[in-house]
Formats: C-alpha cells, structure tokens, sequence
C-alpha cells in the first residue's frame, strides 16, 4: 500500500481500475484522497469527484 500521507493536491495517480486521477485533497488520515478522474475507461466518470482509499492507488506520477 503507497503511503498517502506525503501526497498533495495536484499530483497524479494511477489507480487499480487503469483510471488516472488528481488529487483534489489529502485528508490526512494516512488511508483517504479525494479525487478526480481525469482519464478513465467508462468515459462517463472522467471530471467526476470521490474518495480513493490508499489500497486503490498504484502509482503516483512523476510532475
């Protein structure tokens, strides 16, 4: 599991559904990020907003 805590508003991450995501905010529990879709398989979501758990993450993107 990839340490949340460090990760800021802005920064990218691929999720395990092959979504990418921005972080819109940490909210600092060490588990939860809100995000936001910016690629995504089901086209439907992209611009859409909710909470990732820290298991979901796959990588955080160099920016």
């Amino acid at each position: 599991m990839i340490d949340v805590m460090p990760i800021v508003a802005g920064a990218r991450l691929r999720l395990a559904n092959s979504s990418t995501a921005e972080v819109v905010e940490n909210m600092h529990d060490g588990q939860w990020l809100m995000i936001r879709y910016v690629a995504a398989e089901d086209e439907a979501i992209v611009g859409e907003e909710e909470l990732v758990h820290a298991s979901d993450i796959v990588a955080v993107d160099a920016t």
